[in-house]
Order: structure tokens, then sequence, then C-alpha cells
């Protein structure tokens, strides 16, 4: 079993690149939507709250078709925050020296059809700011996540119900993030330039995907110059290593025992120069490009144009819809890496101030690098999300969120961990999720 899931683990990429945030509960990964008034505490305010929602998914394991297994699940979410005094407690007073944030929130998610897939999300995030809005800023930023959702087919192929409930495969993945950035700026603003470090770690809890485990080091820098009242000229870029965290020698052995392809370390380069602004104060835009490569220890190097090209348009204050189109490579699970074109499109509107209603539409062509056990591959992928939530009171919301994505491709994974090109059998899959709840919050 552990060579098997080991072999699908690539379906991370659809987890953390396409429905990492359809499938996290949407008020809670926006802040400012999960926050009130909150409670003054001297120098702070305290935010708590809780949601608790029902639900269902079509398609817990993304299977491929024939294979689909849905569940009603339960999730309760409880979360606290404590922040610096807000602008609206401040008013006129100066801006403090020094402002701090942090918060932690759990959810805790049960399928009624499968059980023992009951488990315990976590996040929880702090970031320090000194001297902030001023000509010199230091940030300081910690954040820690326990993703629970599953990611790969729970079990080896053709395996009974039973072992299915008794293996209890764990999908948790630990990431950790520690980071600081400086900036200097002038006065206004209208120039600024930063330099950050960034320090990652990606760990898998079960075993059977421990070769995955993986730790990262970032550097980044970034300038803006503000050459009209709202148009910036932008540039950024990077450095990054990732490094697997067992040995060449470790994996070699594994690959040769399972037929599995090696995670090869490697070095990643980004640099981008564009345009950010507003042409009128009802349509505003971005256009960047630039240069993306990623060096491997092993295998195939990767070199592409990068781009981020995006259109908004406001006709009304509360109504906001954008399109946009952005290309990318990155590591992946399966062979060295995949490159990314995505068309995107998103609208989010309020009305009489107590609903919001948001919408969002992706459809993503990858292409992976060639595998030297799977060979080649070419996926399409679309995410579809709608969610809404309706102000009862300040304090109080009713909740609804619904999701549907799906991977088109004629590309086969066997049970021997051999890839083929096989149309009658193709690694694809779909799965609709949907919510519906209350939360309250201050």
């Amino acid at each position: 079993m552990r060579a098997y899931l080991s072999l699908l683990v690539f379906a991370l990429l659809s987890t953390a690149l396409w429905s990492a945030s359809a499938q996290a509960q949407g008020w809670l990964a926006d802040r400012s939507r999960a926050e009130g008034m909150g409670i003054r505490l001297g120098n702070f305010e305290l935010h708590p709250g809780i949601g608790a929602e029902g639900g269902y998914d079509s398609n817990v394991f993304l299977a491929e078709p024939e294979e689909e297994e849905g569940s009603a699940m339960l999730r309760v979410a409880p979360h606290l925050y404590l922040q610096s005094i807000g602008e609206e407690r401040r008013g006129d007073a100066p801006p403090t020296p020094v402002t701090f944030r942090t918060g932690v929130s759990g959810s805790i998610k049960h399928y009624f059809a499968f059980p023992e897939q009951t488990n315990v999300g976590l996040g929880q995030d702090a970031k320090l700011t000194l001297r902030p809005g001023r000509i010199f800023t230091l940030e300081l930023a910690e954040e820690f996540k326990r993703d629970i959702s599953p990611f790969t087919e729970a079990v080896a192929p053709n395996a009974e119900p039973d072992e299915a409930e008794e293996e209890g495969v764990n999908f948790a993945r630990d990431t950790l993030s520690l980071g600081v950035r400086t900036q200097i700026g002038t006065p206004g603003d209208v120039l600024k330039a930063g330099l950050g470090y960034k320090f990652g770690i990606d760990h898998f809890e079960a075993e059977e995907f421990r070769d995955n485990r993986s730790n990262s080091h970032t550097v980044r820098a970034d300038t803006s110059w503000e050459f009209f009242p709202k148009t910036a000229l932008v540039w950024d870029g990077s450095v990054s290593r990732n490094n697997f965290i067992r040995s060449t020698d470790e994996l070699s052995l594994d690959a040769m025992a399972m037929q599995t392809s090696l995670r090869n370390d490697s070095t990643s380069l980004r640099t981008k120069i564009g345009l950010n602004g507003a042409l009128t104060s009802r349509v505003g835009f971005t256009l960047a490009g630039g240069y993306g490569a990623d060096f491997f220890d092993a295998g195939d190097d990767a070199e592409t144009l990068i781009a981020q090209v995006e259109a908004r348009w406001r006709p009304q204050e509360t109504i906001l819809w954008s399109i946009g189109y952005d290309r990318e490579t990155a590591p992946s699970y399966q062979g060295n890496f995949v490159r990314m074109d995505r068309v995107k499109t998103g609208t989010q509107l309020m009305l009489g101030g107590v609903f919001v209603l948001s919408g969002r539409a992706e459809l993503t062509f990858l292409t992976f690098g060639e595998d030297p056990v799977y060979g080649d591959r070419d996926d399409t992928h679309f995410l579809g999300n709608l969610s809404g939530e309706y102000r009862v009171v300040d304090w109080f919301a009713i909740t609804a969120e619904g999701s549907y994505w799906q991977n088109f491709t004629d590309f086969v994974f066997d049970a021997d961990g051999a890839g083929t090109a096989d149309p009658g059998d193709p690694a694809e899959y779909k799965r609709f999720e949907g919510w519906l709840g209350v939360r309250a919050f201050l």
C-alpha cells in the first residue's frame, strides 16, 4: 500500500495549487470577514468566534469516476485572534511604533461514511511590525497549518472495504514558515524597496508519505515606484532552495524497491517586472512578465516565461469583477516540475450591506516534466467556487459554500507503479463539495 500511496501523491498539486481555498472555510481564510469589532483589552483587541457547518463531499478520496465514494460531513471551527488596536478605535491618534497580531483556529471535520478519517485541522500565525508606515519597517512573521483533507486514494487497488476501514490512512500535512522582511521607502511611499527571507517546513505525518517531507529557504526582494497617483512600476525576484529531508541514497533504495520516482532537491530562480494600477476610478489592471527557472540535482531542469495579466472592473462600489491569466512553473511530485497556464475570473458583490456573494472559476492547463518511470503527462483542471454570507446581526451570520473541481487527463497509474497512456483507464477525477452553516464572531 505504501508504494501505491507514494505513486499518487502527485495529487497534492491539486490540493496545494488549485483547490486549497475551495476546501478551506471561506470566512476563516479572510480575516476581514472573520473578525468583528472585537473586545478591547488595554492596547489590544480580542476577536473570538466559532462556526458550525454541515456538508457533503461527492468524492472524498479523489478517486476515478467509477470508484467515487461520497460522505456527509460535519465541521466545527473555532478561532481566536489578538491584535493591536485597530484604526476604528485609534481614531486620530498617531500610529504606534509597534503593531502585533496573532491568531489560532481549528477545524474539527467528521466524515459520517468514513469515521476513521475524522481529524482536527489547525491554523496559527503571528506577525510583529516595527515602525509600520515609516521610512524604515521591519516585519517578523510565523505561520503554521495542519491540513487534514484527503489528497489521494485511501487504500491500494482491490482492497476489501474492511481493510480500508482498518487502514485509516493519516492524510495530515503540517507546514511551518518563519520569515523576516525589511522595507525602506520615501516619506510618501512613492518609492519602496524590500528584502526578506523565509524558512519553510513541509511535513507529512504518515510514514506512507515520508519521501515527500522537505524544507525550503527563500530570499525575496521587491521594489515599487508609484509614478502616477494610482499606478506603480513593480519588480520582484526570488531565489529558493528546496531540500527533501531524506538522503539521496535512502530515496534511491526506496525508488528501486517500489519503482517510484525520486524527489530531487532543487534551486529555483524567479524575476518579474510589471505595472499595477488603475486606468480610471472603476477600472484597474496588473500587467507583469518575467523569467523562471528550476535547477534540479538530477533529471530535467525547467525554464519558462512567467506572466501575470489581470483586469478589474468595479461598476459600483459594492460590485467587483476580475479576469486574468497567469503562467508559472513549480516543483512537482510527479516528474521534477509542472508548468501551469491558468485562465481565471472572479466576482464579489454586496447587497444591502448584509449579504456578500463571491464566485470564481479557473481553468488550468498543466504540463508535467518527463518522469523516468511514468513518462509524459498533460492535465486540464477546472475549479468553480460560489460562496455567500448573510449577516443576521453584526455578530452572527449564515454561511453557504459550494465547490466543483475536475481533472481531465488520459494518463494512467497502474498498481505496479508504471504509467501508460491507455485512454481506457485515465487517472482523472471530479468532485463536488457543499456546506451550509452558521457562525458567531466578535
